[in-house]
């Protein structure tokens, strides 16, 4: 299995935005933030900022594009103090783009070395990681 993990404390942190409490509120708010064409353009530009330039190179900017829109609203929902987590293969109808990996997404408040233990326990399992950002 190809993993590409996903996690950038700087690109996700609070961002003061309302977090929402149902459905109704998300789409409302994913609406407003897809809106936000240049807030989400510095967001994304921001998020890939410390990535490795072999990293990015292995994948189009839609599906770049898609990664960082996955941040990028899942930072706005989650609440301080409570983890997002998310792993799944990227489908066009599902997620809005597709890659042939299965992503490991994950926002948190900062904890020192999470992100190196998630990588070394993958890493133990066998799974290959293309890409960290």
């Amino acid at each position: 299995m190809d993993a590409i993990c996903g996690y950038n404390r700087a690109a996700c942190s609070p961002s003061g935005r309302a977090t929402l409490a149902a459905l109704l509120n998300w789409l409302d708010m994913t609406a407003a933030l897809e809106a936000d064409l240049q807030g989400f353009s510095q967001f994304e530009q921001h998020f890939f900022a410390g990535a490795a330039p072999e990293d990015l190179a292995g994948f189009s900017k839609d599906v770049l594009a898609g990664i960082a829109r996955l941040f990028w609203r899942a930072a706005a929902e989650r609440k301080p103090g409570t983890t997002f987590l998310r792993v799944f293969s990227p489908e066009a109808q599902r997620d809005g783009f597709a890659a042939p990996v299965t992503l490991v997404a994950t926002i948190n408040d900062d904890k020192p070395f999470l992100v190196d233990s998630t990588l070394s326990e993958l890493g133990e399992r066998g799974v290959k990681i293309k890409a960290v950002f």
